[in-house]
């Protein structure tokens, strides 16, 4: 018994990850991800994802310069099928982003950013 403890212990991230426990956890409690793009410059990423509960959005935004920083709450909207807005909860950035169908890219043309789309089941 002693053997097969930590054997069973090791393969609880394996069963974990095969199986999607922990997404469908999340997922469940702050719902589904519906957009995830992300921004990775030369020293700097920034990332945006959204999630849909009961039919609101909720988002977060990442952004990091040389690997240092931080996760924040935002509020996101949708203007029309193609502009997207988000402002971060505790201060005063925000940005609007264009989805560009053609490039399968979001841009936001004020501070010449390009967003690569990680998953889109927001604008199809």
């Amino acid at each position: 018994m002693q053997k097969l403890l930590p054997i069973l212990l090791l393969s609880i991230p394996i069963l974990d990850m095969t199986f999607g426990i922990t997404n469908t956890i999340r997922n469940g409690i702050k719902g589904e991800i519906v957009l995830n793009i992300i921004d990775d410059s030369f020293a700097t990423t920034k990332s945006l994802t959204v999630r849909e509960k009961n039919g609101k959005l909720t988002a977060e935004f990442y952004s990091s310069v040389a690997g240092f920083g931080d996760m924040e709450k935002a509020h996101t909207e949708m203007l029309n099928d193609s502009t997207l807005t988000f402002k971060i909860s505790e201060s005063n950035y925000s940005e609007s982003l264009t989805f560009d169908r053609q490039n399968q890219s979001f841009r936001n043309k004020e501070k010449t950013l390009n967003y690569r789309i990680l998953k889109n089941e927001l604008f199809k």
